[in-house]
């Protein structure tokens, strides 16, 4: 040990090298070294979501979940459930044995899909398709805020599908989440005179909406004295199905909606998942890096992308 010293004491020449050498070769392997924000793990639960819209949480669980719960028990790899039931949802989440391996995971979510998709028929006629949800393991590597005063929420959420539909083109870009998206409603007002001449009630109105579901996917009808708020988990097909819908009065006669009511796109109040940046209407999108990826270079990719889309719309504006 003390030779080697000394030889690295007269040789300072070499010793310097040596080092700067070791120095180089660290800064290099730092520089080079894949940046992920998160060590790679693997979540063994899954979420079985399951609406029932208008149904109490009782009957949740006696229609839908112990449905679900029977088909479940029956996976060999099940280790314990964890179920939850609400006014029109049931939650069921599966938690599987520890010592299943992750390289048999997505078989294994495959298998509980089946299972539940099985008994689907035994789902009461109101409810949705149960939804099976096993992703919780994405790194999330940029979160961009959507925000402009003179924009609505359904402008802002155009554009950020736009955005969306771009950045699933850059490497390393796992999977893309919106955030902030408001449940859309139409708003149906009657005014108390044309209810008396008419004889309709929002009672009425509501069982014909009800009736032809082709204009609602899915959702709940709040009807009150003469206004009546419809919200939809879906899509409303448009606003010219509303306006033609027939309403048939107690008495026979009928009616178009759009020549006895006052029919206006709103958003469901209270929000249930609101986001705002400044005071301003605002929506979030969440860019999730591949388990492998440079988080990294995917955001400076992100950013070059974004700042393209951007100059390239100031054109058209420009040119407009």
């Amino acid at each position: 040990m003390k030779s080697l010293a000394k030889f690295f004491l007269t040789n300072k020449a070499l010793s310097w090298l040596m080092l700067i050498l070791m120095l180089g070769g660290g800064i290099f392997a730092y520089n080079n070294m894949g940046k992920l924000e998160d060590a790679p793990f693997t979540i063994k639960q899954a979420l079985v979501t399951t609406s029932y819209p208008g149904a109490s949480p009782m009957e949740v669980q006696q229609q839908v979940t112990d449905v679900l719960e029977e088909a479940i028990q029956s996976l060999g790899e099940l280790y314990y459930l964890k179920t939850e039931n609400r006014t029109g949802l049931s939650k069921i989440t599966v938690y599987v044995k520890k010592e299943i391996r992750a390289d048999e995971m997505q078989q294994l979510w495959d298998k509980l899909r089946r299972k539940v998709n099985d008994v689907q028929s035994k789902l009461p006629a109101g409810a949705g398709p149960s939804v099976v949800n096993d992703d919780f393991g994405d790194v999330l590597g940029v979160f961009y805020g959507l925000t402009g005063k003179s924009h609505t929420y359904r402008e802002l959420e155009d554009e950020a599908k736009i955005i969306k539909n771009e950045l699933l083109k850059i490497k390393d870009v796992a999977k893309i989440e919106i955030y902030g998206i408001q449940t859309p409603t139409i708003d149906v007002s009657v005014s108390p005179s044309v209810m008396a001449q008419s004889g309709i009630t929002t009672s009425d109105i509501a069982r014909a909406f009800e009736a032809q579901n082709k204009v609602v996917d899915a959702g709940g009808i709040d009807a009150g004295q003469n206004r009546l708020r419809i919200e939809s988990t879906g899509n409303f097909y448009s606003l010219d199905d509303i306006r033609n819908l027939t309403i048939v009065s107690r008495s026979g006669e009928h009616f178009r909606l759009a020549d006895i009511a006052q029919i206006e796109e709103s958003y469901q109040t209270p929000a249930s998942n609101l986001m705002r940046i400044d005071g301003n209407p605002a929506i979030g999108i969440a860019i999730s890096t591949v388990p492998t990826g440079n988080v990294v270079d995917m955001a400076e990719a992100v950013k070059k992308r974004i700042d393209q889309i951007w100059c390239s719309q100031a054109c058209l504006k420009d040119m407009n």
